[in-house]
């Protein structure tokens, strides 16, 4: 009986060393071949341009090619239903925003994803922070101005958002949360037709994302009073004097939007320490550095272990605001 359990022993650890043997190489050489990175929105929008300079940046880093893929739907969720559904071998990834893990699961029914946890970070890719802003030669010099304002006037003050259940409309709501009630949010379908309102002076503010004003601020017709950030951008000339309302006494979202990198579930550790070390090496790249200033945008680069805790405790933030704030009834009435 003993020399049999030993012969079934040597068997069986044969086989697993086979296995063992089988599986491992597979991954020693990763990566073997070139890794795509799905973008869920159009080509020349934030999120892929972002993506592109991160390939890009990659190239000294990375022993093979980083292509884009656009696949724009559904705000992002149709590429990261295709993400979760890819195979976990390092080869897919997506460039994902946090409207498509923390918003889109509380907000869609039958998604076939449930939210941050159903994906593997790799590494925080970049911010786009947000900002109030009016017209230049408006009399509002700051926030304080166009608040005051706003209280002695009440419904006046038009703020252009980019649309319903979005960042721009959560910051919004958030205002309200701070005790500021008297603005009047007014949804466009995206930033430049808010921009385009602003301008031809239908509205009295935007709150956008600060790239899109970006331009205007500099060419003299806009003015940015105040970010929903934590802190203020030193890396941009016309953002550092630009106060947080933070600084002014007002607990506000301050996530921006956030852009990630991740990968299927079950990815190997290997392949997510290969990744992460590549993209963290081209992110301080003075190539990237130099997308991040040129574009207001703010890298981070967090790693896996710190973006999967951040992203659970603002999945429980953002399913209790959208409760509180009724926002599914919202999109409802759209």
């Amino acid at each position: 009986p003993m020399k049999g359990s030993k012969g079934i022993a040597m068997i069986c650890g044969a086989v697993m060393l086979a296995v063992f043997t089988w599986v491992v190489p597979s991954f020693a050489e990763y990566p073997e071949k070139p890794v795509q990175i799905l973008v869920g929105y159009p080509a020349g929008g934030p999120a892929d341009l972002s993506a592109r300079a991160l390939a890009e940046a990659s190239k000294p880093f990375f022993p093979k090619p980083i292509t884009i893929v656009n696949k724009p739907g559904g705000a992002g969720v149709l590429a990261t239903n295709e993400l979760i559904r890819s195979a976990p071998d390092g080869y897919t990834l997506g460039h994902v925003a946090i409207n498509m893990l923390n918003f889109a699961p509380h907000l869609e029914a039958g998604l076939p994803y449930k939210g941050p946890e159903d994906v593997q970070f790799i590494i925080s890719c970049v911010t786009a922070q947000e900002a109030i802003a009016v017209q230049a030669d408006s009399p509002w010099k700051t926030m304080k101005d166009l608040i005051d304002y706003a209280k002695a006037n009440p419904g006046k003050v038009r703020i252009g958002i980019s649309g319903i259940a979005g960042t721009t409309h959560f910051d919004a709501l958030s205002l309200k949360l701070a005790g500021i009630t008297q603005f009047t949010e007014v949804p466009f379908t995206g930033a430049a037709p808010t921009v385009t309102a602003i301008l031809g002076g239908h509205i009295e503010a935007v709150l956008l994302n600060t790239t899109p004003i970006y331009p205007h601020v500099k060419a003299g017709k806009l003015r940015y009073l105040a970010l929903f950030a934590e802190e203020r951008n030193a890396n941009v000339p016309e953002l550092k004097d630009v106060p947080t309302f933070k600084e002014l006494g007002y607990k506000v979202i301050t996530d921006g939007t956030p852009y990630y990198i991740v990968a299927p579930k079950k990815t190997p550790q290997k392949v997510v320490d290969a990744l992460h070390s590549a993209f963290l090496k081209a992110q301080k790249s003075e190539l990237y550095q130099k997308f991040c200033r040129d574009n207001l945008l703010v890298a981070e680069m967090k790693g896996p272990a710190q973006l999967a805790k951040e992203a659970e405790k603002n999945f429980a933030f953002y399913r209790d605001f959208i409760e509180k704030m009724n926002i599914r009834a919202m999109l409802k009435k759209k």
